[in-house]
């Protein structure tokens, strides 16, 4: 499904949280989803993404972080997430293996794309 299909079949919009210390990758994601069926809230590091988290009771759709931010990493914002909120969709971008990453999760579930990220993949 494209994201114009999305547009065209449906009126809901799409609640995203994006983590990533990487500037250049918040800029590409807040691309990739600057569309009406999505609401972005990017996160520069752990700390941020606790606090958009909070705000909203934990209750986003979809949460992309990559694993190694400051004040908080991938793993304690992914693990947090499915145990809050275990509809939410999640995704893992890192330059680790699958493996590494399987084993620092509590709960093994969703998707890992590893960096250097096609943002293809995504949609």
């Amino acid at each position: 499904m494209q994201i114009h299909d999305l547009k065209s079949k449906q009126a809901r919009v799409f609640s995203v949280l994006h983590a990533d210390s990487d500037l250049l990758m918040r800029k590409i994601i807040s691309n990739v989803f600057a569309n009406e069926a999505f609401q972005l809230d990017s996160a520069a590091n752990g700390k941020e993404a606790f606090a958009f988290l909070k705000a909203r009771d934990y209750q986003y759709d979809i949460v992309i972080t990559e694993m190694h931010m400051q004040y908080a990493n991938g793993y304690e914002i992914i693990n947090k997430v499915m145990k809050e909120s275990p509809r939410t969709r999640t995704i893992i971008t890192s330059n680790m293996s699958y493996l590494h990453i399987r084993e620092g999760l509590e709960i093994v579930r969703e998707d890992c794309f590893k960096k250097p990220l096609i943002v293809g993949k995504l949609l």
